[in-house]
């Protein structure tokens, strides 16, 4: 009884109870089925007084109710708790403070005695212990929370009785200090354990290419209900609920001492390591491991080097990096004359990959430490052409003393750098070869051929960081991992083809797959165009009129490098790592006797020099901001330093102006001496591109192939766009050239007119990105015209948008499902028809699809081109047989529901196109409610029928699952869900579901006392139980078990009665019948499977669309053979498509190891 507070016996006679009551408190009283609140106090005697009480309840907080519940006595005080039903009529959710008082009457409406105390506030949500938190660079630290309300699943097991608590970190915070989880999701799972129990969300900083600094970020926890399986929890759980923000201060590192440090390897090649160690690395040629991880032990960095061709001495050069993170492995190999830039393995997106400029691309390890390689033309390498690699590694927080490999251990101590790889010796620079080939890669661990990297056991990357953002601004909205650096490092990411294939929308291809990509070779095509021209190397070069010293060599370059305006603005900056490209210059000479080389290493020079200001650039601007704004918090404060004297803050804003004039004049290879360098951009001449204006615009590519061998199947999904390779692709001007073309079915090809040109981009040097959905035009085939059987396009690329190759490359655009396709050198490229299949208005059918729509369908033995009416006569359409193969792991239930949803005055479920619409949305509201239940048991829906009656829809549909009594038990609690108050979510709109029926067994209607009837009467119809057994529900699991007392006759009917709760507390008994006995119950389900089975063969249709069933009446079946079909062709049966479930091929042995459903 919950009334205001108004007292009828104030007034009367008979005096209010002295009795005070003291120690009120707030306690938690939770069941199995629900929770509840209760005001504890403590009692008179009995023996002296018999009194009632009132509770006065207050709540507070995210939600605002004050009600009194009143007049009860000792033996009645659970009326008195704050009830699932309060929190319903109150619209109450989690996030509240909870408090109560009490009062005595010595009867109802009585004279009412003192108000206690109120009692202390219970909080009914989560506690978090720490909403301040400090964390340093590389740092991971705790959130923690305690949950103060219980959690009660009714019906379901503790296996799959979890809420999930969301991470989000607002996207309004800078690079240097942003923040993100050390977890695999943006979701953290909390079971019926975390009542009262500390639970945890870790963070940390994100890793973004940039040195960190002083800073904060914001992190929100919000619990947000799923709508469709929230229904079976308490009220109080079914409210969307922000916990209070946690703000957390980000502060730079302790040690600081890995900053300023690369390790690099270039030209033929001189080494640095970590700890500025230097040595030459041009003994041996191979590949070799450049860097690990102690820690992260999947990860890797090998280079390889190979000779230099046309070079008289011993140099080797760099020509190759390979980068692994997990399974993913990124490839830039410019080896023996092959360009080759791209993934030889991926799938976990634990590498990021940018594209600086044409020629640079940085690869990201997942936790910020980076490879930085650039590819540049080497002198004398002859006219078949020849490139090299100019590789620096930048490293982050986490290498600190964590280093290993020939880039040494990252501990500012360069006498352990040259650490043996198998025995931990420390050799000296007199054996440092030894300490090279400890660490040269065997064949086995080689990261450079596609072949040996498919077949390596690479372990996943476990991602120990995941940025989380919402998925739009929908405050209900699902938040996404982003495990990327991105955002926040200059480049275009590239890449993602090797991984995606050629569609958009590949939903079926697994992301671990390469494609089929063609080698390209390098040639002189571009050769005499660079600034850095490929000489032959004759008696006349400059190497021959002059020995090189070492005082001779470093005495040129030191005046060359002082002559450049770059190098004089970077030697003024700290950690620019100018001294190296001197050193390199000097050493190359001396190899070569030749000054070629010196270009090359005034370009990594201002390489590692803007580099380094963009990994500092974070602490530059802190600084510069802080001096200049006495107003905001300062440097000092977190630093012990002083205010910043006017001499210091002139230091700063030097150093600021410093870095623009350096940022305005590095242009890459001072743009080739072909164009202006404006900001560090080079605006072309006339006929020259490139990042460096170093390449012929007007000079076309050489084109080498398509990707997958040209070859797209739309069985995949949709072909969007291709990937053309061929030497070389650059600028931003890059255009694709597309012209259709056609095949009938057999015939050869038949060329169009018309031309396209479309924008494309430069991905790679030798890759080209070409869409071509824009483009696609509507096939349309008539019933005898099969001349658009198959399609594709001529694809041809310019870098100019003007000069094309004469060859262009051929797309061709085909379904496996139904086409195939033979390339003779004789008849060329021919698509032909699969048996028991037809290609109707440009889409492949099977034989005995319907078409919904135009109630036609598809009949091999009329036409393969078109619709036809469905047969009324004795004969079949003719198809393949079915394999039993298919269906014997699998079962069949039909379930039959009928929901509220209702159509307009408009819509008619007799038109097809109103039919079609409605039977999509029920398919894909049922997959939806049944999949996160089910999981991988889930294997199709087929939508029987459509009913519109007195007002709601009823469907009749069938559902296909792994045959497994597990599965079948997450089915029959998914179904009795419905009579729970669970919803299908149609057209944007939550609906009930009214009724339920499983294999035409009527499912009755949930009380508090009779869930076990309800989810055993929901089971025992999917799998009945043997006879002399009942269903019982054992520790939240259902299970048939043999009792004494069970017999039953099998003429007899079972009767359960359903006992439900009515207004003013009073029962009304509903007595109905399942007409049906458990053993006539286990006979028809058995029935039942088989005429499905048989069924399956002979009356059914292929919807076209939803490749769904939809049954049909069929004539009697004519075995007479004069009608001219053999008695094999009339007994053929049709085959059912289980391909609209997304996981029709997955298997489970014995139990479901994903979904929500476990034992």
């Amino acid at each position: 009884m919950i009334l205001n507070c108004h007292f009828d016996g104030i007034g009367s006679e008979e005096p209010p109870p002295n009795f005070i009551v003291e120690k009120v408190s707030v306690i938690v009283k939770a069941t199995n089925e629900t929770i509840s609140f209760r005001c504890k106090f403590e009692l008179p005697d009995e023996n002296k007084s018999h009194l009632f009480y009132q509770v006065q309840w207050i709540i507070r907080g995210n939600y605002d109710a004050s009600l009194t519940k009143q007049y009860y006595d000792r033996s009645r005080l659970n009326d008195l708790d704050l009830t699932d039903k309060d929190f319903e009529d109150n619209n109450i959710g989690l996030g509240v403070n909870i408090t109560c008082a009490v009062r005595a009457f010595r009867k109802p409406k009585g004279q009412p005695g003192p108000l206690s105390t109120f009692s202390k506030p219970y909080f009914a949500g989560f506690v978090i212990r720490n909403t301040e938190i400090s964390l340093r660079k590389g740092e991971t630290k705790a959130i923690e929370f305690v949950n103060r309300v219980p959690l009660v699943c009714p019906g379901f097991p503790d296996s799959i009785c979890f809420v999930q608590l969301q991470h989000i970190i607002p996207n309004d915070v800078k690079c240097s200090s942003k923040g993100s989880f050390a977890q695999r999701s943006c979701v953290t799972k909390l079971s019926k354990d975390s009542y009262n129990n500390i639970s945890t969300v870790k963070i940390t900083t994100s890793e973004t290419g940039q040195y960190g600094v002083y800073g904060h970020f914001k992190v929100n926890l919000v619990y947000n209900p799923n709508k469709k399986f929230s229904f079976g929890l308490p009220k109080i759980w079914q409210k969307r609920y922000k916990l209070p923000t946690v703000n957390v201060e980000v502060f730079p590192e302790e040690d600081r001492s890995w900053r300023e440090t690369i390790c690099s390897a270039r030209n033929d090649p001189h080494m640095q390591t970590f700890d500025n160690t230097r040595y030459e690395h041009h003994e041996h040629e191979g590949e070799y491991i450049l860097y690990r991880h102690v820690n992260f032990k999947n990860v890797e960095i090998q280079h390889k080097i190979a000779s230099c061709i046309g070079l008289t001495s011993h140099a080797k050069c760099n020509c190759g990096v390979a980068v692994r993170a997990g399974g993913d492995v990124y490839v830039i190999n410019v080896c023996d004359r092959v360009l080759d830039i791209g993934y030889k393995r991926c799938g976990d997106k634990a590498l990021t990959v940018k594209k600086d400029n044409d020629f640079t691309y940085t690869i990201y390890l997942p936790y910020g430490t980076a490879v930085r390689a650039r590819i540049d033309n080497q002198p004398w390498m002859g006219q078949e052409g020849g490139k090299i690699l100019d590789i620096t590694v930048l490293p982050s927080v986490h290498d600190n003393v964590n280093s290993t490999g020939l880039c040494g251990s990252l501990n500012q101590n360069g006498t352990d750098d040259f650490k043996h790889r198998y025995n931990s010796d420390i050799l000296s620079n007199e054996t440092v070869n030894i300490f090279i080939n400890s660490w040269k890669a065997t064949p086995e661990e080689s990261l450079f051929s596609s072949s040996n990297v498919q077949k390596m056991q690479l372990d996943k990357w476990n991602f120990p960081s995941c940025m989380c953002r919402h998925t739009s601004e929908n405050a209900h909205a699902l938040t996404t991992c982003d495990r990327s650096v991105s955002e926040c490092t200059p480049g275009t990411q590239t890449g993602e083809h090797s991984c995606g294939g050629l569609s958009s929308a590949r939903t079926r291809r697994s992301v671990s797959r390469r494609p089929n990509i063609p080698i390209v070779r390098q040639t002189s095509h571009y050769s005499t165009i660079r600034q850095h021209r490929l000489k032959k190397r004759n008696s006349e070069s400059e190497g021959n009129d002059v020995v090189w010293t070492q005082t001779l060599a470093e005495k040129h370059c030191n005046e060359y490098f002082d002559s450049l305006k770059a190098f004089e603005l970077c030697s003024k900056l700290p950690a620019t790592h100018t001294h190296i490209s001197v050193r390199t210059c000097a050493l190359d000479i001396q190899l070569t006797n030749n000054t070629e080389w010196t270009s090359i290493s005034r370009q990594s020079m201002q390489d590692t020099c803007t580099t380094e200001i963009h990994r500092n650039e974070s602490v530059r601007q802190q600084v510069f901001a802080e001096v200049m704004n006495t107003s905001s918090p300062t440097l000092a404060n977190n630093t012990n330093a002083t205010t910043p004297s006017r001499v210091e803050i002139q230091e700063i804003e030097h150093i600021e102006k410093i870095v623009q004039e350096i940022k305005e004049i590095t242009c890459l290879n001072n743009c080739s001496g072909n164009g202006l360098c404006e900001n560090g951009i080079c605006t072309c001449d006339e006929n020259f591109g490139a990042s460096d204006c170093s390449l012929d615009i007007t000079t076309v590519p050489r084109l080498v192939g398509l990707i997958d061998n040209g070859m797209c199947d739309e069985k995949d999904g949709k072909c969007t766009h291709t990937y053309v390779f061929g030497e070389v692709f650059f600028g931003t001007n890059v255009t694709c050239r597309l012209r259709k073309f056609t095949f009938g079915v057999g015939e050869s090809v038949k060329l169009h007119d018309k031309e396209f040109n479309i924008h494309g981009r430069a991905d790679t040097l030798i890759e080209a990105w070409c869409p071509i959905e824009h483009i696609r035009e509507k096939q349309s085939v008539s019933k005898d015209q099969t001349s658009d059987f198959a399609f594709g396009y001529q694809v041809s690329v310019s870098n100019d948008g003007k000069n094309f190759p004469p060859e262009p490359l051929n797309l061709y655009i085909y379904d496996s499902t139904c086409q195939t396709f033979e390339n003779k050198m004789s008849s060329g490229m021919t698509f032909n028809l699969r048996v028991g299949h037809c290609f109707i208005e440009g889409l492949c059918v099977k034989n005995g699809t319907l078409n919904v729509q135009k109630t036609m369908i598809c009949d091999t033995r009329v036409s393969n081109f078109s619709w036809n009416p469905i047969p009324t006569t004795t004969l079949a359409p003719a198809t393949t047989t079915m394999t039993s193969e298919e269906d014997a792991d699998t079962e069949t239930f039909h379930i039959e529901i009928r929901t509220d949803i209702t159509l307009s005055s408009a819509e008619s479920l007799k038109i097809s196109t109103i039919h079609q619409r409605y039977s999509k949305e029920t398919k894909t509201a049922l997959m939806q409610y049944y999949q996160p239940i089910l999981g991988l048991g889930l294997k199709n829906i087929i939508i029987n029928s459509l009913d519109f009656r007195s007002g709601s829809l009823k469907v009749q549909y069938a559902v296909i699952v792994q045959k497994d009594d597990f599965v079948v038990k997450a089915l029959s609690v998914a179904v009795a869900n419905f009579t729970r108050g669970a919803k299908l979510e149609m057209f944007g709109t939550d609906y009930s579901v009214n009724e339920v029926k499983i294999e035409d067994t009527r499912v009755g209607k949930e009380t508090d006392k009779y869930q076990r009837f309800l989810l055993c009467e929901s089971y025992t119809s999917l799998r009945p139980c043997e006879k002399h057994e009942s269903c019982v529900l054992e520790k939240g699991f259902l299970t048939c078990i043999r009792t004494a007392d069970s017999s039953v006759d099998s003429g007899k009917m079972n009767k359960i009665i359903i006992i439900s709760s009515a207004v003013g507390s009073i029962l009304v008994i509903i007595v109905f019948a399942l007409v049906v006995t458990i053993c006539c119950n286990r006979k028809k389900y058995k029935k039942r499977l088989e005429n499905h089975k048989r069924t399956t063969g002979q009356n059914e249709y292929h919807d076209m669309n939803d490749t769904e069933t939809v049954q049909i009446p069929r004539a009697k079946h004519n075995n007479d053979k004069s009608r001219g079909h053999t008695a094999d062709q009339d007994n053929q049966a049709y085959q059912r498509d289980d391909g609209g479930s997304a996981v029709a091929n997955t298997t489970i042995n014995s139990r479901l190891t994903s979904g929500s459903y476990h034992e």
